[in-house]
């Protein structure tokens, strides 16, 4: 689910394929230096990149999509 909506924050706010995959690893709740490592990039570059507001916005979205994922995925497995 995360996957497709990267997809839409990759158009919607111009970021690269190396700023989504860090995106995706931060929302997911890895260090910057992993997400650094996953994207192939300095742990710097992510570094500054969390200073820039579209990339804080995208994160903050996408960190929201991964906590809803976990809720609704708690919320069905407590209902079985």
């Amino acid at each position: 689910m995360l996957d497709m909506g990267l997809d839409k924050l990759v158009e919607n706010y111009g970021l690269s394929v190396r700023q989504a995959t860090a995106l995706r690893y931060l929302a997911q709740g890895s260090t910057k230096t992993f997400a650094a490592q996953m994207a192939g990039v300095h742990f710097i570059t992510v570094f500054r990149w969390c200073k820039q507001d579209q990339f804080k916005e995208a994160l903050g979205i996408a960190a929201q999509a991964v906590i809803d994922e976990i809720d609704n995925d708690l919320k069905r497995r407590l209902a079985q």
